[in-house]
């Protein structure tokens, strides 16, 4: 656990930094960051560059058409605690309790050809060979 400590004429501030969160995990209480340290890290399902594909079809906002996309990894974020409204409402709650990573992914519509990119958690794509 990493503890940053600020100095601020008049007060001094203390927060808790969890070392499995490389984005946000900063707490206020000691119980939280070390609660937080305690959950378990995901493996990476994919690598920089795997082309992928994503579970759900998207729509075409120029040509009104669904389509399947299929683009590739730029860049892997995290591990990072899942967004908890996204994870219960969308994903049925399977990625709470551990870190996670995020996966930026980069397409090109098939219809209007606009290049296109989204934040992906790993469980919401497959691989393409």
């Amino acid at each position: 656990m990493k503890v940053i400590t600020r100095q601020i004429p008049a007060r001094v501030s203390t927060v808790y930094k969890c070392k499995k969160c490389k984005i946000g995990g900063r707490y206020k209480s000691k119980v939280k960051a070390l609660k937080c340290e305690t959950l378990p890290i995901e493996p990476k399902l994919f690598r920089v560059g795997d082309k992928v594909t994503w579970r759900e079809k998207r729509t075409c906002q120029s040509y009104n058409k669904n389509y399947s996309l299929r683009g590739k990894v730029t860049k892997i974020s995290g591990p990072m605690l899942p967004d908890e409204e996204y994870n219960l409402k969308w994903l049925g709650a399977e990625l709470s309790n551990k870190h996670v990573f995020e996966y930026l992914v980069k397409w090109q519509c098939r219809y209007c050809k606009e290049k296109m990119d989204g934040l992906f958690y790993g469980m919401e794509l497959i691989k393409l060979t």
